[in-house]
Protein backbone atom coordinates (compact mmCIF):
# COMPACT_ATOMS: atom_id res chain seq x y z
CA UNK A 1 0.00 0.00 0.00
CA UNK A 2 1.36 3.38 -1.02
CA UNK A 3 1.46 6.13 1.62
CA UNK A 4 -0.97 9.02 1.16
CA UNK A 5 0.77 12.22 0.17
CA UNK A 6 0.42 15.12 2.60
CA UNK A 7 -1.37 18.24 1.40
CA UNK A 8 1.19 20.98 0.90
CA UNK A 9 0.49 24.66 1.47
CA UNK A 10 -2.62 24.10 3.57
CA UNK A 11 -2.61 27.78 4.50
CA UNK A 12 -3.04 28.68 0.83
CA UNK A 13 -6.21 26.63 0.30
CA UNK A 14 -8.94 29.24 0.07
CA UNK A 15 -12.56 28.13 0.11
CA UNK A 16 -16.10 29.39 0.65
CA UNK A 17 -19.54 27.86 1.15
CA UNK A 18 -22.34 28.57 -1.34
CA UNK A 19 -25.92 28.04 -0.11
CA UNK A 20 -29.06 27.75 -2.22
CA UNK A 21 -32.55 27.54 -0.68
CA UNK A 22 -35.58 26.81 -2.89
CA UNK A 23 -38.43 28.37 -0.93
CA UNK A 24 -41.97 27.27 -1.76
CA UNK A 25 -44.48 30.11 -1.92
CA UNK A 26 -48.14 29.87 -0.94
CA UNK A 27 -49.09 29.96 -4.66
CA UNK A 28 -46.92 26.82 -5.28
CA UNK A 29 -44.17 28.72 -7.12
CA UNK A 30 -40.57 28.83 -5.94
CA UNK A 31 -38.28 31.65 -4.94
CA UNK A 32 -34.58 30.87 -4.92
CA UNK A 33 -32.38 32.42 -2.22
CA UNK A 34 -28.62 32.28 -2.73
CA UNK A 35 -25.77 33.52 -0.56
CA UNK A 36 -22.22 32.55 0.33
CA UNK A 37 -19.48 32.91 2.92
CA UNK A 38 -17.26 34.42 0.23
CA UNK A 39 -16.20 38.05 0.05
CA UNK A 40 -17.38 38.75 -3.46
CA UNK A 41 -20.43 37.81 -5.49
CA UNK A 42 -19.92 34.65 -7.58
CA UNK A 43 -21.92 33.00 -10.36
CA UNK A 44 -22.19 29.19 -10.29
CA UNK A 45 -24.24 27.31 -12.91
CA UNK A 46 -25.97 30.55 -13.90
CA UNK A 47 -26.97 31.38 -10.29
CA UNK A 48 -25.57 34.47 -8.60
CA UNK A 49 -24.53 33.99 -4.95
CA UNK A 50 -24.44 37.13 -2.80
CA UNK A 51 -21.37 37.47 -0.59
CA UNK A 52 -22.01 37.55 3.16
CA UNK A 53 -18.44 36.85 4.24
CA UNK A 54 -18.13 36.25 7.97
CA UNK A 55 -21.83 36.96 8.51
CA UNK A 56 -22.63 33.39 7.42
CA UNK A 57 -21.55 30.40 9.47
CA UNK A 58 -21.99 26.68 8.79
CA UNK A 59 -21.29 24.13 11.49
CA UNK A 60 -18.74 21.43 10.77
CA UNK A 61 -20.00 18.63 8.53
CA UNK A 62 -18.86 15.02 8.89
CA UNK A 63 -16.34 14.10 6.22
CA UNK A 64 -17.15 10.42 5.85
CA UNK A 65 -16.16 8.52 2.73
CA UNK A 66 -19.71 7.22 2.34
CA UNK A 67 -22.96 9.16 2.16
CA UNK A 68 -24.08 9.89 5.69
CA UNK A 69 -27.24 11.12 7.33
CA UNK A 70 -25.60 14.04 9.15
CA UNK A 71 -27.69 17.13 9.70
CA UNK A 72 -26.60 20.72 9.18
CA UNK A 73 -27.08 24.00 10.98
CA UNK A 74 -26.31 27.31 9.33
CA UNK A 75 -26.63 30.79 10.75
CA UNK A 76 -26.78 34.18 9.06
CA UNK A 77 -26.09 37.31 11.09
CA UNK A 78 -26.63 40.98 10.32
CA UNK A 79 -29.64 40.48 8.09
CA UNK A 80 -31.69 43.53 7.32
CA UNK A 81 -35.13 43.54 8.97
CA UNK A 82 -36.77 43.66 5.52
CA UNK A 83 -35.23 40.30 4.57
CA UNK A 84 -36.70 38.67 7.68
CA UNK A 85 -40.05 38.95 5.89
CA UNK A 86 -39.21 35.88 3.80
CA UNK A 87 -38.94 33.74 6.94
CA UNK A 88 -41.88 35.19 8.84
CA UNK A 89 -44.44 35.75 6.09
CA UNK A 90 -47.34 33.40 5.41
CA UNK A 91 -46.53 33.82 1.71
CA UNK A 92 -43.52 31.52 2.11
CA UNK A 93 -43.22 27.94 3.39
CA UNK A 94 -39.70 27.71 4.78
CA UNK A 95 -40.17 24.33 6.47
CA UNK A 96 -39.55 21.62 3.92
CA UNK A 97 -37.71 23.94 1.52
CA UNK A 98 -34.73 22.28 -0.13
CA UNK A 99 -31.19 23.36 0.74
CA UNK A 100 -27.98 22.65 -1.13
CA UNK A 101 -24.52 23.70 -0.01
CA UNK A 102 -21.56 23.73 -2.37
CA UNK A 103 -17.97 24.27 -1.34
CA UNK A 104 -16.00 26.47 -3.71
CA UNK A 105 -12.23 26.57 -4.02
CA UNK A 106 -10.20 29.64 -5.01
CA UNK A 107 -6.72 29.79 -6.50
CA UNK A 108 -3.93 32.07 -5.26
CA UNK A 109 -5.41 34.94 -7.31
CA UNK A 110 -8.79 34.59 -5.52
CA UNK A 111 -10.50 33.27 -8.64
CA UNK A 112 -13.10 30.54 -8.09
CA UNK A 113 -11.73 27.45 -9.82
CA UNK A 114 -13.92 24.55 -8.69
CA UNK A 115 -17.03 23.67 -6.65
CA UNK A 116 -18.31 20.44 -5.14
CA UNK A 117 -21.61 19.47 -3.53
CA UNK A 118 -21.23 19.35 0.24
CA UNK A 119 -24.79 18.97 1.54
CA UNK A 120 -28.29 18.37 0.20
CA UNK A 121 -31.37 18.37 2.43
CA UNK A 122 -34.47 20.19 3.65
CA UNK A 123 -35.20 22.82 6.30
CA UNK A 124 -36.72 21.23 9.41
CA UNK A 125 -36.71 24.27 11.72
CA UNK A 126 -35.46 27.83 11.99
CA UNK A 127 -35.07 30.40 14.70
CA UNK A 128 -34.84 34.20 14.44
CA UNK A 129 -32.90 36.08 17.13
CA UNK A 130 -33.04 39.85 17.46
CA UNK A 131 -30.31 41.92 19.12
CA UNK A 132 -31.24 45.55 19.76
CA UNK A 133 -28.67 48.13 20.83
CA UNK A 134 -30.78 50.96 22.30
CA UNK A 135 -27.92 53.48 22.55
CA UNK A 136 -26.57 52.93 19.07
CA UNK A 137 -30.07 52.31 17.68
CA UNK A 138 -28.89 49.16 15.95
CA UNK A 139 -31.16 46.24 15.21
CA UNK A 140 -29.36 43.01 14.25
CA UNK A 141 -31.07 39.76 13.33
CA UNK A 142 -29.60 36.27 13.26
CA UNK A 143 -31.36 33.39 11.53
CA UNK A 144 -30.38 29.88 12.58
CA UNK A 145 -31.56 27.26 10.08
CA UNK A 146 -31.56 23.54 10.93
CA UNK A 147 -31.56 21.11 8.00
CA UNK A 148 -31.89 17.34 7.70
CA UNK A 149 -29.95 15.58 4.97
CA UNK A 150 -31.93 13.83 2.26
CA UNK A 151 -30.59 10.50 3.49
CA UNK A 152 -31.94 10.99 7.03
CA UNK A 153 -35.28 12.11 5.56
CA UNK A 154 -35.49 8.91 3.50
CA UNK A 155 -34.43 6.75 6.46
CA UNK A 156 -37.20 8.15 8.65
CA UNK A 157 -39.92 7.75 6.05
CA UNK A 158 -42.53 5.18 7.02
CA UNK A 159 -44.48 3.42 4.31
CA UNK A 160 -46.01 0.06 3.63
CA UNK A 161 -49.05 -1.92 2.59
CA UNK A 162 -51.57 -3.66 4.83
CA UNK A 163 -51.49 -7.44 4.61
CA UNK A 164 -55.04 -7.88 3.40
CA UNK A 165 -56.46 -8.67 0.00
CA UNK A 166 -58.05 -5.27 -0.72
CA UNK A 167 -54.97 -3.20 0.14
CA UNK A 168 -52.73 -5.51 -1.84
CA UNK A 169 -55.01 -5.41 -4.90
CA UNK A 170 -54.96 -1.59 -4.86
CA UNK A 171 -51.19 -1.64 -5.32
CA UNK A 172 -50.79 -4.86 -7.33
CA UNK A 173 -54.01 -5.66 -9.22
CA UNK A 174 -52.73 -8.83 -10.95
CA UNK A 175 -50.80 -10.37 -8.03
CA UNK A 176 -52.78 -13.12 -6.17
CA UNK A 177 -50.29 -13.32 -3.24
CA UNK A 178 -52.76 -12.14 -0.60
CA UNK A 179 -55.87 -13.93 -1.89
CA UNK A 180 -55.72 -16.60 0.84
CA UNK A 181 -54.78 -14.32 3.72
CA UNK A 182 -58.31 -14.21 5.18
CA UNK A 183 -58.32 -18.03 5.54
CA UNK A 184 -55.06 -17.86 7.51
CA UNK A 185 -56.27 -15.19 9.92
CA UNK A 186 -56.23 -16.26 13.56
CA UNK A 187 -54.22 -19.46 12.97
CA UNK A 188 -51.03 -20.26 14.89
CA UNK A 189 -47.82 -21.26 13.18
CA UNK A 190 -44.68 -22.64 14.81
CA UNK A 191 -42.15 -20.93 12.59
CA UNK A 192 -38.77 -22.61 12.74
CA UNK A 193 -40.12 -25.88 14.11
CA UNK A 194 -38.64 -28.98 12.52
CA UNK A 195 -41.05 -30.92 10.34
CA UNK A 196 -41.46 -34.63 11.22
CA UNK A 197 -40.87 -36.84 8.21
CA UNK A 198 -43.61 -39.53 7.83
Amino acid sequence: MNPINAVNNKAHIIEAEFVRIDVLRADNTYEILTFSSGYKTETINGMEYDALGGLMNIEAINRDLVVGGADLQLSITGIDAGNIFTFMSDQYKMLGSSVTVHRGFYNENYILTDTSLRFSGIITSYNINQDIDIEGVEDNHTIVISCDSLRSVLESRISGVFTNENSWRDKHPTDPSMDRITRLEGRSFDFGKKVDNP
